[in-house]
């Protein structure tokens, strides 16, 4: 990564950060969310009660699959046991107390996971965010659509069902009256109009929306901060695997890296896809670094 720093620098447009991811995700932890519906009206609305008696919060886990290693694997395992960020034992502060599991494999976890911490798998979303009631009855709702056999379209995309777990939790705030905050692992959707819908969705209805992977808040080797307001001129992350599964880890970690540049989290202007000889003619032409590329695969 390059990065400027000149003597004069002027102070950035935007207010830096005061926290840095890690330490974002640490003081989440301590204020608990409520959540109501406007009487007569179609928007949720989302205050904050800082400060409040902590207690352990509810999680419903929707899945497409639980198997070893798999997404539900490492994702939940945070969750059903303490683990270890930035080198101290923590715990979630939350219970799993529901699943919806779409596919049973052969190597299927669900059902034995499900019996040793006492988590009861429903039939339906609906079933596992209202437990088995009318409304909704948890606190937070992990939607984790990695994994399984789903239909593969004409550019190499498995269709994962992230856009129709989304649309059924959301149906059942509706039902309910109120939201809860939500975690979809990895992108929003194989398709771009769905991912916006998802987006808009949750923006108009105030759900605490999270979209994304570990991939940000992994550690760092060698570790790398960097510092806020700097002047970033170019950036590269290299990462191996498939366009559709690990791209979008590639972009995620680039995100990560630059989000403390100076003006902040300012955006992203233009995303192009280049591959085989347009690659490395983009390159000759100086539209990205062979030198900083080469650097972090030395790293």
């Amino acid at each position: 990564m390059s990065i400027e720093r000149p003597a004069n620098d002027p102070p950035a447009s935007f207010p830096q950060p005061a926290l840095t991811r890690r330490g974002f995700i640490r003081q989440v932890g301590r204020f608990a969310t409520g959540v109501a519906l406007a009487a007569g009206r179609d928007t949720l609305f989302v205050p904050l009660a800082f400060g409040a008696e902590k207690k352990r919060l509810k999680i419903a886990a929707v899945l497409t699959e639980f198997t070893y290693r798999s997404h539900a694997h490492v994702l939940l395992e945070n969750f059903l046991e303490p683990y270890l960020f930035n080198g101290k034992l923590t715990s979630s502060g939350m219970d799993v107390v529901s699943f919806y599991v779409d596919q049973f494999p052969d190597r299927d976890m669900a059902r034995e996971v499900a019996a040793k911490y006492n988590i009861k798998i429903y039939p339906t979303i609906a079933g596992a965010l209202c437990l088995g009631g009318e409304k909704l009855a948890v606190d937070g709702v992990l939607s984790i659509c990695e994994h399984g056999k789903y239909p593969v379209n004409e550019k190499g995309q498995q269709e994962y069902p992230r856009k129709r777990f989304f649309d059924e939790i959301v149906a059942v705030f509706r039902e309910s009256g109120r939201v809860a905050p939500v975690y979809n692992d990895k992108h929003l959707s194989y398709r771009w109009d769905w991912a916006r819908v998802m987006y808009d969705t949750a923006r108009g209805l105030n759900i605490p929306f999270m979209a994304g992977s570990s991939v940000p808040l992994a550690e760092r080797r060698p570790p790398a901060e960097i510092p806020r307001g700097a002047r970033i001129t170019d950036a590269v992350s290299v990462h191996s695997g498939p366009v559709e599964s690990y791209d979008f880890h590639g972009l995620e970690v680039l995100q990560a890296m630059v989000e403390s540049r100076r003006g902040a989290e300012t955006g992203v202007a233009r995303v192009q896809f280049l591959q085989g000889e347009a690659l490395w003619k983009a390159a000759n032409n100086g539209l990205w670094s062979v030198e900083l590329a080469q650097t972090a695969l030395s790293t």
